[in-house]
């Protein structure tokens, strides 16, 4: 990302790709600090369970 580009710009430009974010967290978390990839990770994990869950929920 340029450095005049902000997150919502970002927003705007990729629209509905939803592949693009994950691939921009993905290289945007090697200048993150340890407590924000650790919050980042823990949200990813609780999302997941959540995602689960209501997969398991359906099928019984």
């Amino acid at each position: 990302m340029a450095p005049s580009t902000s997150e919502e710009d970002l927003k705007k430009l990729i629209g509905s790709d939803f592949s693009y974010p994950t691939r921009y967290e993905a290289l945007n978390r090697f200048n993150w600090s340890e407590k924000e990839l650790f919050t980042y990770e823990q949200e990813i994990k609780r999302i997941r369970i959540i995602s689960c869950r209501r997969l398991h929920e359906t099928k019984i």
